[in-house]
């Protein structure tokens, strides 16, 4: 994740990287693996929108290019990850709420 690592907005915002200083990281983006081009797509995005964040038709670019990038495997385990951490989450606030009362 050397370029990764760079448009996530809070490590940006912790280590003082502004919208400025991407055009800087430029660079690194030659060395992106097609599994990674969807952080190209966010980058760009960025440097559109003049700050960190992303339309939803961005946000759905960046993922449709990410998921490309992948088998239907490799898709179905994400899936499946994702599915387990919503019901660990669900889990989570039941108990807290079974807790406050």
């Amino acid at each position: 994740m050397k370029f990764g690592k760079y448009i996530i907005p809070e490590f940006a915002e912790y280590i003082g990287l502004t919208i400025d200083d991407l055009p800087r990281l430029q660079l690194l983006l030659a060395k992106l693996d097609k599994q990674h081009l969807y952080q190209q797509v966010i980058y760009n995005a960025y440097l559109e929108n003049g700050d960190f964040t992303l339309t939803p038709d961005q946000r759905e670019a960046a993922y449709e290019s990410y998921k490309a990038a992948r088998t239907d495997e490799e898709l179905k385990i994400l899936e499946e990850r994702k599915k387990a951490i919503i019901a660990k989450k669900r889990e989570e606030r039941r108990l807290r709420r079974k807790q406050n009362s």
